[in-house]
């Protein structure tokens, strides 16, 4: 086989962010979630009439409640798994719940450590191509 090499040098590193860069997406997320639930969930309904219609549910409300929950958390995962051949339950809960979730939050609560592995993927990673 013949190695045929990337266009990027691999050695090549780009410059850190700076530390307002490296904050702007996890504040953008957080500016989000606070506009969802302070700005446009209060124009269709009240949170707090929500928050006492759950505490006034029964226990069996509230199991029927976390059961439709898990039901439709699942269902995720049984599409994944018919679509995706050899993908097991767990595989497919993983891929699921890691890509709704949001990355940039997720780099805040992260040690130094892991963001010096995670940081490729902030960078064009170098693809190497091999020709049969």
């Amino acid at each position: 086989m013949t190695k045929v090499e990337s266009r990027t040098p691999s050695e090549q590193q780009r410059p850190r962010r700076s530390g307002w860069r490296r904050w702007l997406g996890p504040a953008l997320s957080l500016a989000l979630i606070a506009a969802v639930f302070f700005w446009f969930l209060p124009q269709f309904t009240s949170i707090s009439a929500v928050w006492t219609s759950v505490r006034d549910m029964s226990w069996v409300e509230v199991a029927v409640l976390l059961v439709a929950a898990l039901w439709n958390l699942a269902t995720y995962q049984i599409l994944m798994m018919t679509t995706t051949p050899g993908l097991t339950f767990r595989q497919a809960t993983v891929s699921t719940e890691a890509t709704t979730g949001s990355p940039s939050l997720a780099k805040l609560f992260q040690s130094p450590e892991m963001s010096r592995h995670t940081d490729v993927l902030d960078r064009e990673k170098p693809q190497e191509e091999f020709i049969a």
